[in-house]
């Protein structure tokens, strides 16, 4: 009976870990015969982040934020980076430049 009791405990014990939302993400990259590579990721939440597709053309003046909320320097971009967004903040969270840097 004893047994019994820490099997179902067990059991469920793995159930709600096997259930609880996670936040994750996965990358893979495959190498073809002649060198060319494939690349892909995914953006796994618990909940829609509401992407939307970003582009931002190179020689864009942007400008970095600080943990406290000020403002910090002020770049403009070598490159131009397609990308998406999260919760419609003006933010590139996942994306790649126009050279191929992911």
């Amino acid at each position: 009976m004893r047994q019994q009791a820490i099997n179902l405990l067990a059991t469920c014990a793995i159930v709600g870990v096997m259930n609880a939302p996670v936040d994750a993400c996965t990358g893979i990259r495959l190498i073809s015969a002649d060198g060319g590579a494939v690349v892909g990721r995914t953006m796994e939440f618990g909940f829609d982040v509401k992407s939307d597709v970003v582009v931002v053309p190179a020689g864009t003046e942007l400008t970095s934020s600080l943990p406290d909320k000020s403002q910090g320097m002020r770049y403009k971009s070598k490159y131009g980076i397609v990308g998406a967004n999260l919760l419609g903040m003006p933010v590139v969270v996942d994306g790649v430049n126009e050279k191929g840097l992911y």
